[in-house]
């Protein structure tokens, strides 16, 4: 159906010998066999943690009720500290932490931690209305800046497949 597969997969780790991890495996051996298949893993533990600082603040907005809306400027964070945590546990710290009570009536994330898929849905809603320029997206991003020039580099090879 495509002669070339790009799949980005995040990093949340699989138990050895998982079939998982036995996926991921067979995907990685494929990825350095064939040359229309590349498979990458982000180093972050979601793919939602690749996005841009001001985007996970202010879909905050969606988490706790209006009357509150207005605390969330004096919240401050970094890259660093929603890296490498499910977004989910991330913002219900955050709030915790700075004292924002969350909507008990709307439960935004898992048992693991990470966003119910509703919000997912909606955060994925959101980026897409904006209208970051590529600078703006990659700022303070290495690694989402590594990913699109990988994707990019590998959608532009023109090489000639066997019939």
């Amino acid at each position: 159906m495509s002669n070339k597969i790009y799949l980005l997969s995040d990093a949340d780790s699989p138990k050895t010998g998982s079939k998982k991890a036995l996926r991921r495996s067979n995907l990685e051996e494929l990825s350095k066999e064939r040359e229309n298949f590349y498979y990458q893993r982000t180093k972050s533990v979601e793919i939602e943690n690749l996005l841009p600082m001001s985007m996970i603040k202010g879909f905050m907005k969606n988490l706790v009720d209006k009357k509150h809306q207005d605390k969330l400027e004096s919240i401050y964070f970094t890259r660093k500290e929603y890296f490498d945590i499910r977004l989910g546990k991330f913002y219900r710290e955050t709030l915790k932490k700075n004292k924002i009570p969350y909507c008990d009536n709307k439960s935004f994330f898992e048992k693991s931690g990470t966003l119910k898929n509703d919000y997912k849905q909606k955060l994925c809603r959101e980026f897409l209305a904006t209208d970051f320029s590529y600078e703006k997206l990659v700022e303070q991003n290495p690694e989402l800046d590594r990913i699109i020039k990988n994707l990019y580099n590998f959608l532009k090879k023109k090489k000639r497949f066997k019939q």
